[in-house]
């Protein structure tokens, strides 16, 4: 469920009305019991939002991530029992799309098809955007196309 350095062990909760799996953990910084419900919802909710679109752009895709800070509900205050959208924050998520093939001339244009639709369709105001060419996890091509807004 991704790198945590703010505690040593954690315990696996699901939330039983939206099926968010997340983790709970005591924060060795902060000294707080806390959790990664959020950023996991978030993630669930803004994968559902451009994944369909992605895979219609690119085809099949040998790797797809986004990852939220796990403190992303701490730090943007976000009421757990209240969850709204990954739309109403300026949290920056990182998306990370692999393809499984060799590089193509029009694939800085659909790179910046993909980031514009994230912004524009799908309401994320901050993030980054990283695709690169992977194949069952090897590197095909170290070409990388990357951008932050």
């Amino acid at each position: 469920m991704g790198n945590f350095y703010t505690f040593d062990y954690a315990a696996k909760a699901v939330n039983k009305k939206d099926n968010t799996q997340f983790l709970v953990y005591y924060n060795d910084e902060t000294k707080l019991m806390e959790d990664t419900y959020i950023a996991e919802k978030w993630e669930k909710e803004l994968e559902n939002n451009i994944r369909p679109y992605i895979e219609q752009k690119l085809g099949a895709l040998d790797e797809f991530w986004i990852e939220y800070d796990e403190r992303t509900g701490i730090t943007y205050n976000v009421n757990p029992n209240k969850p709204s959208s990954y739309k109403k924050y300026d949290a920056a998520p990182f998306i990370q799309i692999s393809i499984p093939r060799e590089p193509d001339k029009n694939d800085k244009e659909i790179f910046k098809e993909i980031v514009s639709f994230i912004q524009k369709d799908a309401g994320l105001k901050h993030g980054t955007v990283s695709m690169n060419y992977v194949k069952k996890g090897v590197p095909i091509d170290d070409k990388e196309w990357r951008e932050t807004f």
